[in-house]
């Protein structure tokens, strides 16, 4: 990865820094010297049925990656990437804001044992709840640099027939799976995209993308987020 990495970034203002364990005390103090700004994506994923072994891990590496960030005088900025599924309800409608929490789903990883598998995904969205202020976009397709994320897979998994994993998306322009699957069948008409679903359910969300579209303009000069079309068709580049 460090090697993609150095290939990636080819430039003489780039360096990688290993930190092999981020739950420890200061993880970044040696990292962070001279850096301007960090933009921390690295989360703990689903998995652990104990609720401590990921909930309580990712806020203390959290909070010890910003006084690692805070410790540097020429750290302007610290950027941690949200979750869609902190707001997201899937047929109810719900407000996505700078406000916007997972009450209701840290109290269930709270709650007495059992412990059963069901509580994996529960408590992966408790601890990033917990670790963040919830971020809008929802959710980012777009151009695929290196590996992609879960969600950056959607749309090949779309191309090749592939079941989608759930049935609501919270972007910043309303679209369901239908939607998508009507643009990768546009993009790719050989492909034998999943069929359409008999009741796609419809993101109800109130997503409040105004101050990140005001700084895609201030900083990009760009009016506005990019279109479903050419996100998908930017993410599907590879195979097109």
């Amino acid at each position: 990865m460090m090697a993609i990495l150095e290939k990636l970034f080819n430039n003489p203002n780039y360096s990688p820094a290993l930190v092999e364990d981020l739950d420890v005390p200061g993880p970044l103090d040696e990292a962070v010297k001279g850096v301007d700004a960090i933009v921390f994506t690295a989360t703990k994923l689903p998995g652990p049925v104990d609720r401590h072994k990921i909930i309580l891990e990712t806020v203390a590496g959290v909070m010890g990656i910003l006084k690692s960030a805070v410790s540097e005088s020429s750290m302007k900025r610290f950027v941690y990437t949200g979750t869609f599924s902190i707001a997201f309800r899937l047929g109810q409608t719900y407000k996505n804001d700078s406000n916007t929490w997972a009450d209701d789903t840290v109290a269930a990883a709270f709650a007495p044992p059992p412990n059963g598998f069901e509580r994996i995904f529960v408590n992966y969205k408790a601890a990033k709840d917990r670790a963040e202020w919830a971020i809008p976009p929802m959710l980012i397709f777009g151009r695929i640099i290196t590996s992609p994320s879960e969600t950056g897979e959607w749309p090949k998994g779309v191309m090749n027939g592939n079941e989608t994993p759930f049935g609501g998306l919270g972007p910043t322009a309303t679209f369901n799976w239908n939607k998508l699957i009507d643009v990768v069948r546009k993009l790719k008409p050989s492909a034998k995209v999943t069929p359409h679903l008999t009741e796609p359910n419809i993101d109800l969300g109130d997503n409040d993308n105004a101050l990140e579209a005001a700084l895609l303009a201030k900083w990009w000069d760009q009016k506005g987020y990019t279109l479903l079309e050419q996100t998908i068709r930017e993410n599907l580049a590879s195979g097109l």
